[in-house]
């Protein structure tokens, strides 16, 4: 939903959105952009752009679960919530009227113009009556937000919906003023006019603002009185008169606008809608060459490659999002990672920074090194403060390394990445917090980006939900993207099956299942896995791989099947991925984010 920040012109609403952003982190979006500030000033306030067209993002904003701050300076236009800065109207008026001769084209409108309500934004007191009529508006003075109160933070927190940590608020002003002197002026406490506030200004204003001026304590009834003075009796009816025309005209004049913008609009899509039809046949062709090469491009299962297309840089679409840890209420669990290494120094330190740069605040991560003499020993020791431990002894494979790695941490959560297989960013906050939110959860395992040796991108898996059955057939659960809870690690025996030197995290999976583990595919990319010459998959899965595989397939069907029969048996889970597979692409194509919202 949207909140609007609403105020008539100049009363705050800057310093409204500075002290939210200041105190709470919390950025803000702006009905009409105010080209006159600098990016960096713009930035250091948490004012942020719409990026879409107004209506579009209008639309999307009204319907969000997600609170959107908005400001604005037009009367209501819905019945979403608003916080309303109310100022006192002499200074909002003299502060609009420098701010029109600084920052708009000639002419614009007079100081007096602008008290009598000859504005785009109508007159101060009508602006805040229509605001204040609202029973979801929350009204906060100007005076109050120079220097908050705890208090005042406190309720503007509970108005914008914010439960995090609230900062002391220390004034950026002073700063923000030497910057942009003539956006920021020095507001005062009290009322001190100038050469432009005459006294027939003064009293145009009190007679047409006067009862509101009292009510909020800017003025008292002495005041309103002794202003009216200065205003001639044979124009009181006049002034009246005119304020109300002028308010009719703003309101008509901003009507006109409306309408105009939609005439364009529409104009604009027939022009288009014309240019189309010019086109159409010749789009036509281009559709249907177009929609065979994504045909042939995408009719065969991505599951089992290890390349799809030529290298490209790593996107973040669809990876796991960014992680305020402050911000999480309850414990993160600990995770217990191992990676064994052996003659890997090629890529062991790309491998140890994606793991230690998730900042993951719950994290043992122990390095098992079977004595490579390739230089990856010279590497461990620059990591040596930032890991729970390493080691470099012989041993007798892959599968003892992960063994005797998870003898040395502890952890309610587990996992091995190996040696040249990268976690990706923000992986380990998404898992903790998934495990912490779903306790009959067992194990869990996401997406795969296939990577080459210089980290460039060169396929993704899309794996559909998890399936107990297809594990008796085949693997496709990417091992770098596994993590399972300690209870099931424990209950199947509390160790990888060191006769397996490929098949281990399959046999492993077999043995979760028939202990009873729950399995969940999270929609997320977790991790990636490197492709390269010198790889394991490439070198052991014709001779060791295909012969511990047939082991596994023996061991749960009773035979080992054909290919043929091995086929038919995933054909239902296949068929599940590259409609999965289908799905991620359109969606990406249509603009969606990595969690399946319109961004």
């Amino acid at each position: 939903m949207i909140i609007w920040l609403a105020s008539f012109p100049r009363s705050g609403n800057t310093l409204l959105r500075t002290i939210l952003n200041k105190t709470m982190d919390i950025d803000t979006l702006s009905d009409n952009i105010p080209t006159v500030l600098s990016e960096g000033v713009r930035r250091s306030i948490g004012m942020k752009d719409i990026t879409d067209n107004w209506e579009n993002f209008y639309a999307h904003a009204t319907r969000s679960d997600e609170t959107i701050l908005v400001k604005t300076h037009l009367p209501p236009r819905d019945n979403q919530p608003a916080i309303y800065i109310v100022r006192d109207g002499r200074k909002a008026c003299l502060s609009y009227s420098h701010f029109h001769q600084r920052f708009t084209k000639p002419p614009y409108p007079s100081l007096r113009d602008l008290v009598l309500g000859a504005d785009y934004y109508g007159g101060w007191a009508e602006h805040y009556r229509k605001w204040q009529g609202r029973d979801n508006t929350f009204v906060v003075r100007y005076e109050d937000l120079l220097n908050p109160s705890v208090t005042v933070l406190k309720q503007l927190a509970e108005r914008v919906h914010h439960s995090g940590d609230i900062v002391p608020w220390v004034n950026p002003f002073t700063e923000l003023h030497r910057e942009e002197p003539n956006f920021f002026r020095e507001g005062q406490a009290e009322w001190q006019g100038d050469q432009a506030w005459t006294p027939l200004v003064n009293a145009l204003f009190f007679h047409l603002n006067g009862g509101l001026m009292v009510e909020l304590g800017y003025a008292t009834a002495e005041t309103v009185v002794e202003a009216g003075e200065g205003l001639p009796e044979e124009l009181v009816d006049f002034v009246g008169d005119v304020h109300r025309l002028l308010t009719a005209k703003k309101a008509l004049e901003a009507s006109c606008i409306k309408k105009e913008r939609v005439i364009q609009g529409l104009k604009k899509a027939c022009d288009e809608r014309a240019t189309l039809f010019q086109a159409m046949n010749s789009v036509h062709r281009r559709l249907v060459r177009r929609l065979n090469r994504i045909y042939r491009r995408h009719r065969y299962p991505k599951l089992g490659l290890l390349a799809h297309h030529e290298p490209m840089h790593m996107q973040s679409w669809g990876l796991p999002p960014k992680t305020d840890y402050s911000r999480f209420s309850g414990d993160w669990p600990r995770i217990a990672l191992v990676t064994p290494s052996y003659g890997q120094g090629k890529f062991i330190a790309r491998t140890i920074d994606s793991v230690l740069h998730q900042n993951y605040p719950a994290l043992e991560y122990f390095v098992q090194d079977g004595a490579s003499v390739d230089g990856t020993l010279d590497i461990l020791k620059q990591y040596s403060d930032r890991l729970s431990g390493w080691e470099s002894t012989s041993d007798g494979g892959q599968s003892q390394a992960i063994n005797k790695g998870f003898t040395k941490i502890n952890g309610e959560l587990m996992a091995w990445l190996n040696s040249d297989d990268i976690l990706l960013p923000g992986a380990l906050a998404y898992v903790g917090a998934y495990f912490a939110g779903h306790p009959e959860v067992d194990v869990v395992y996401g997406h795969r980006i296939l990577i080459d040796e210089r980290d460039f991108e060169i396929g993704r898996w899309i794996l559909p939900r998890h399936d107990d059955a297809i594990l008796s057939w085949n693997d496709y659960i990417p091992q770098e993207t596994l993590f399972w809870r300690r209870a099931i690690w424990d209950k199947v025996g509390g160790r990888i099956d060191e006769d397996f030197s490929f098949a281990m995290d399959w046999d492993l999976l077999l043995r979760f299942r028939k202990a009873g583990a729950r399995f969940v595919c999270l929609p997320r990319f977790l991790g990636g896995f490197r492709v390269h010459d010198a790889q394991k998959t490439w070198v052991t899965i014709r001779d060791v791989g295909r012969k511990e595989m047939s082991k596994l397939r023996m061991r749960e069907l009773g035979y080992v099947p054909l290919q043929e029969d091995i086929l038919t048996a995933r054909r239902p889970y296949i068929l599940r991925h590259m409609l999965a597979d289908v799905s991620w692409r359109v969606r990406k194509r249509l603009g969606f984010d990595g969690n399946g919202r319109l961004p």
